[in-house]
Parts: structure tokens; sequence; C-alpha cells
């Protein structure tokens, strides 16, 4: 009888942890839903403070939790990102040095910090990224819109975001090594593709492009090129990721540098990079235009 009492027990608190379990992971995609909500409209800090949240909630168990966690660093990433090129609220890091990009939304706050605390985001994620999840498991934990993105797609995201942030850093080398590893990105059409999948923010792709660019300039002109017109004339959105001078430079590497000439197949003219079209038949895209040897 005994045992009998003891299994029965043991079967109530195993149902009870169970329940508390759901109940917490229903209570985890509320803020997440609250989360995407907030960064669709602009409000960056609470996605951060949503995120703080949810691990906070999670702390106890958070292997159980794994794919909730993901969730949360991905969105903190993108709306650390998203602030790093306007509305930055964090203040200076203490680094010993003072390095400021682009400007804040106060005279303490810095674009800086929140590049640092997305390239934590960031790596936090990917150590967090969890394999083989199942549709169930998305649909159960995620958003509509973070379980459509999915797991693999979000990666991507993050992986893009680092890119940005290593540019805008000085971290040269290891921007040249994510490029490397991710022979997809070094053709535009693709680069596109992925950009979409991982759903970039506007405000990114052109940092992205343009980095590309670079890596492609010494190994394939006429696909630089290519990445040379995208980045200054975005598909959506403006060029706020990309520097006066470096959009000047690459204007000058069209018309001068290059050792291609660039020219409208309809009528021959040579691309004029300040506007998006050929500057005769005012129809033909530069992306259109056809590469040829310098003389």
């Amino acid at each position: 009888m005994r045992r009998v009492h003891a299994l029965l027990l043991v079967g109530l608190a195993a149902g009870a942890a169970s329940c508390a379990s759901t109940d917490l992971t229903g209570k985890n995609r509320k803020l997440l839903e609250q989360a995407v909500t907030a960064l669709e409209q602009g409000e960056l800090a609470k996605t951060v403070a949503l995120r703080d949240d949810l691990l906070a909630s999670t702390e106890a168990d958070a292997g159980a939790y794994r794919l909730q966690r993901f969730g949360a660093a991905y969105l903190a990433a993108e709306a650390h990102l998203r602030a790093s090129f306007a509305g930055a609220w964090l203040r200076e890091p203490e680094t010993g040095t003072r390095l400021r990009l682009g400007a804040g939304g106060g005279d303490d706050t810095s674009p800086t910090a929140h590049m640092v605390a997305a390239a934590r985001q960031i790596s936090y994620g990917m150590d967090l990224a969890p394999s083989g999840v199942s549709e169930k498991a998305l649909a159960e934990q995620l958003p509509a819109s973070l379980a459509e993105l999915g797991v693999e797609n979000a990666k991507l995201g993050l992986s893009m975001g680092l890119l940005t942030v290593y540019s805008r850093l000085g971290f040269e080398s290891k921007v040249s090594r994510i490029l490397e590893q991710n022979a997809g990105m070094l053709d535009l059409a693709s680069c596109q593709r992925l950009m979409d999948a991982a759903r970039l923010p506007d405000e990114l792709r052109p940092r992205v492009t343009y980095l590309v660019f670079r890596h492609q300039r010494e190994l394939d002109e006429r696909m630089a090129y290519r990445f040379a017109v995208r980045t200054l004339f975005p598909a959506a959105g403006g060029t706020a990721g990309v520097e006066r001078a470096e959009r000047e430079a690459l204007q000058q590497w069209i018309v001068g540098e290059s050792s291609y000439v660039f020219t409208c197949p309809l009528d021959g003219v040579k691309a004029d990079p300040t506007t998006p079209i050929c500057s005769t038949d005012l129809k033909t895209h530069l992306l259109d235009f056809v590469a040829s040897k310098r003389e």
C-alpha cells in the first residue's frame, strides 16, 4: 500500500512539473511575441528588456528552454544592431579608449556600445542555437514569425549581423573569414536570396553588399561592380550603413579605378554611379551594364 501511495505521489509530482513547464513555455512565448511587436514598432530598448525577462525566468532550467532563449537572443541582437545606426540608448563602453562611430541618440549614448552588445548577443545566440528542431516545437515555443524564419535562417541572419559589426569595429580579418566561409554570399543574386531568407533588416543590407564588394574587387571585378551598384542603390531602404566616404570610393572605383569599363548595352554610354539608370535611355539599370577591359 505504501508503495502504491509513493508511486501516486511521484506521478502527481511529475504531472505538476509538466504543467509548470507548459505554463512557463506559454508565458515565454508571450514574452517573445511582445518582443517581436516591440521590434517591429521600433521600441528597441523594450525588445532587449523583454529578452532579459525571459532569460531571468528560465535561468533555473536553461536547457529546457534553449529554443526560446535562442529566440530572445536573436531579437535582442537585431535590436542592438538597429540601435547602432539610429536610436542608441546605451552609453560608451569602458574600453580605455573612446571609439565613436556615427551619431547616437544623445550626448552620452554610443552606437559602439550597441555594436559590442550585438556581438555578445550574436555569440550567445550561436552557442545556444539548437539543431534538429521539429516544426511542432517551433510552432509551440516561438511566435509565428520566428517559427517561420526557422533556426538555420536565424543563424544566417546573426552571421550577417556579425559581419557588419566586425567591419565597423575594424576587425577586417574576421570579415574576410566569414565571407570565405559563406561562398553563397559572393554572388549578388545568391547573396540577395540569402539576405531575404534571413530577413536581414534593410538598414544592414548596404553594409553587407559593400563588404562583399571589397572582398570581390580583388577576385572578380565584374561581380564586384554589381555589389558596388547594389550598395549605392539598395532595393529597399537607404544607405545609412555605408559612410559617405565609402560611397564616394565606390563611385570612383566604377568610373576610374576598376580595370573594366561598364557601359549600357543599348547605347554604349558609360556608367554614371550617381544615378541608378542609364543617363541616356533613362531605363537600363546599372546592374544590366556590360563590362569590357579598360584600354
